[in-house]
C-alpha cells in the first residue's frame, strides 16, 4: 500500500503510476493535479488541464497562468471534463 492508494477510492478512473517515465504518463494523462512540481509545468507543456489542488489559504508558487485552482472550482461548483 502506497501513501496515494486512498485517491483510487475516489473513482477507478485515476491512475497511479508505477513507471519511472513522468512525460510519458503526463502525455497519457488527461489532466495533472499536484502543489507546486515540475509535473504540472511539464502538463501545462503538453497542452493539459492543469490543476493546482494547494490549501486553500496558500498560493501556488508557479508563475503560469494556465493553472486552475481547485479552490476556484469548489467555489463555482464547475467540473473540468
Amino acid at each position: 500500500m502506497n501513501k496515494y492508494s486512498w485517491v483510487k477510492k475516489i473513482s477507478k478512473d485515476i491512475k497511479i503510476s508505477k513507471k519511472n517515465h513522468l512525460y510519458k504518463d503526463i502525455l497519457e494523462s488527461n489532466i495533472i493535479i499536484g502543489i507546486n512540481t515540475i509535473a504540472m509545468v511539464l502538463g501545462l507543456v503538453a497542452k493539459k488541464k492543469v490543476i493546482s489542488c494547494i490549501d486553500a489559504n496558500k498560493k501556488c508558487e508557479l508563475p503560469h497562468k494556465k493553472i486552475i485552482y481547485f479552490k476556484n472550482i469548489l467555489k463555482t461548483n464547475t467540473l473540468l471534463l
